[in-house]
């Protein structure tokens, strides 16, 4: 791999050692030029990850299903970095890491979903990367939600005939209200969203906050997309100064 760089966030702190920006390279706080009816493209190859992108409704984002891009081995900063490289200029790339305390799972959390209920009881971060580059700039924007790891939520599928209610069916199953008068969407568990539960979320998880429709009050990918819509880059750096990956990728 290339020598060792340091990478700055916007407000000259130094955040990781990388192998891409270095410090002559950091622009802080580089404003981006688009104007603010600017429409944003972001493509996946995750269907749930487009179907949550699209049901935020925000006007100025166009998710789309894309081919899946090839991810390097490294940290959650590196691994956005060359994801953004890979596509084409003034297109979003997103990247999710799970953070839990005292595990090694980090960006790995797709490989590793089966080991989480080993890690019941501990706290754990949700963080969300998304990142473009214009103009010699790359940006990456991202959010955070903090929690705990708790045992694997059972998936509720179809409802009964007892439970059955006159509501608008969502991503094509009807709801309805549980046992505590709470409206349900039957829905399959995405991700980790069944062992983790937010703080502030009264012990819930997010696939229940899902169910009940209160799953985006607490997601970091409508933050960090509102980010994106607000111009408000956590790191800017210069794409330039970004030498190719000469490391592993994930999963070969």
């Amino acid at each position: 791999m290339g020598h060792k760089l340091e990478l700055f966030d916007k407000h000259g702190n130094r955040q990781i050692s990388g192998v891409w920006a270095a410090e002559e390279g950091f622009t802080e706080g580089t404003p981006e030029p688009a104007p603010a009816d600017k429409v944003f493209k972001l493509f996946t190859s995750n269907q749930a990850k487009l179907q949550e992108y699209r049901n935020f409704g925000f006007n100025q984002l166009e998710a789309f299903e894309g081919a899946d891009i090839k991810e390097v081995q490294g940290t959650d900063l590196e691994v956005i970095t060359y994801k953004v490289l890979q596509l084409p200029e003034n297109t979003l790339a997103e990247d999710t890491s799970l953070a839990v305390e005292g595990a090694d799972i980090g960006v790995n959390v797709r490989y590793m979903l089966d080991n989480l209920k080993d890690y019941v009881g501990r706290k754990a971060v949700f963080k969300v990367m998304i990142g473009k580059w214009e103009q010699n700039h790359v940006n990456v924007y991202t959010a955070e939600l903090s929690g705990t790891i708790v045992e694997p939520q059972e998936v509720v599928s179809f409802m009964s005939e007892e439970t059955k209610f006159s509501a608008p069916a969502v991503g094509g199953y009807a709801a309805h209200l549980d046992e505590n008068e709470d409206l349900i969407y039957p829905q399959p568990v995405f991700g980790f969203d069944n062992c983790f539960a937010p703080d502030g979320g009264g012990g819930a998880t997010l696939y229940t906050l899902a169910l009940r429709g209160r799953k985006d009050e607490f997601s970091p990918r409508k933050k960090a997309i509102e980010r994106v819509l607000n111009y408000a880059a956590t790191y800017t750096f210069e794409k330039d100064t970004i030498p190719a990956w000469e490391g592993a990728y994930q999963n070969e």
